[in-house]
């Protein structure tokens, strides 16, 4: 996949972690993580900011994301939990750049490879033998995408 087609639904997702009664409450809508280890609205977000050559305003990024729900306070809320948690940097915008009161403009910390590698390297220290599951790993990769030579 090219990067430029990044979006949330192209993401793998794993099912939320269940309440300490063993199930999700009744009526509620089931709420998914991505391997990215963030949640739906955090996915898309930072698929635009992954995706941005400059920083974004909330309303350049509510705009540009792939996602049903939108609200402008909702994107704006999750962009600052995003900047809190250390995944985008947040600055005041250039005031002549917008009439008005100036804004928050966001970028990404890290691009998307380092992010993947430190969870890589997160889910490396938990194995017994880290070097045996990267190559299984690579080899998964290879075998999905039919670079694999041993299959002729």
């Amino acid at each position: 996949m090219e990067d430029d087609q990044l979006t949330v639904d192209s993401l793998p997702r794993r099912r939320a972690p269940r309440t300490s009664r063993g199930a999700l409450r009744r009526g509620a809508p089931q709420v998914t993580t991505s391997v990215l280890r963030l949640g739906p609205l955090e996915a898309a977000i930072m698929a635009v900011m992954w995706q941005a050559d400059d920083w974004l305003t909330t309303r350049e990024i509510q705009d540009r994301i792939d996602y049903p729900t939108r609200a402008y306070t909702s994107v704006a809320t999750v962009a600052t939990n995003l900047e809190r948690k250390g995944h985008l940097r947040k600055r005041r915008s250039p005031a002549a750049r917008h009439a008005g009161p100036r804004r928050w403009q966001y970028h990404a910390a890290a691009p998307l490879a380092e992010h993947l590698g430190r969870l890589i390297s997160e889910l490396l220290q938990c194995s017994p033998d880290p070097a045996a599951t990267l190559r299984r790993a690579v080899g998964g990769c290879q075998g999905a995408n039919g670079d694999d030579d041993s299959q002729t």
